[in-house]
């Protein structure tokens, strides 16, 4: 992944949070109905994803973002907006608390 300019997806959560994580350009592929509906949704209602429905559509996406690096970098600012980067930092101190609490009862 690190390697990649633009990646193509499917919209499931782990994939498209990585790739935002690392701030990669990501064509999201069609979703398997349900939360990757809803992954979809989110990821391109923030601008940190683009979609289309056809196998054409999405090819002509991505190759748009490797040639337009302004483009490229307008959806990295997004997804550096959207998504945590500290997130394992938090499920740690939420998991500290929660148990701390339970001790204390």
């Amino acid at each position: 992944m690190d390697a990649s300019d633009v990646i193509f997806s499917k919209p499931g959560g782990l994939t498209s949070t990585e790739a935002a994580v690392r701030q990669i350009a990501l064509v999201h592929t069609s979703p398997i109905p349900g939360c990757e509906t809803k992954n979809l949704a989110f990821f391109t209602s923030h601008g940190m994803s683009v979609t289309a429905r056809t196998v054409h559509g999405q090819v002509t996406l991505g190759r748009r973002l490797m040639k337009n690096e302004d483009a490229r970098i307008e959806m990295q600012k997004q997804q550096n907006h959207c998504i945590p980067h500290d997130s394992a930092v938090e499920i740690c101190r939420l998991a500290e608390k929660l148990y701390a609490q339970r001790n204390h009862l």
